[in-house]
């Protein structure tokens, strides 16, 4: 009994750890945040050519949750984020933030851009859903999403 007992006690200790560990935060990723970060992030990818993740959201979307966690959150996804500079721009934070999100277009959140410097300055809308087998949208898988992120950076 007592060696069940130190085996239970042990699986609950290392238990939390492990799923700790499992879980990856969609806030690992290095964000530049807000109008302010955004144009640091374009002055930094114009002097090393790299893309820029744009990423709109607010605080009271749910489809930006989802995104977060499920997508954002994936260890793909974050590794090919790693290689970009991200940004991440709460549309609702103030004026700066919602002429920003006035100039990419925003229609609704999230919405997210890759913005390529060394394509004179463009941006590239990337869709977090696809159509399902059903015909109604779908989240990407990371794989998707990397394959899209991936295919806006040329």
């Amino acid at each position: 009994m007592k060696r069940l007992l130190a085996a239970l006690a042990l699986c609950l200790l290392i238990l939390p750890l492990s799923a700790a560990a499992a879980s990856v935060s969609w806030d690992e990723i290095r964000w530049f945040d807000g109008a302010t970060g955004y144009a640091e992030a374009v002055a930094k990818a114009e002097k090393n050519g790299a893309p820029v993740l744009v990423y709109f959201y607010t605080d009271w979307c749910p489809y930006c949750r989802q995104l977060n966690k499920g997508l954002l959150g994936d260890p793909a996804v974050q590794a090919q984020v790693g290689e970009m500079i991200a940004v991440r721009v709460n549309a609702e934070a103030g004026p700066d933030e919602r002429s920003l999100a006035a100039h990419y277009r925003v229609r609704g959140y999230p919405a997210l851009y890759v913005y390529t410097s060394a394509r004179g300055g463009s941006f590239a809308p990337i869709r977090r859903t696809v159509a399902g087998a059903s015909g109604a949208p779908r989240m990407k898988t990371p794989e998707e999403f990397v394959a899209a992120l991936r295919g806006a950076e040329r």
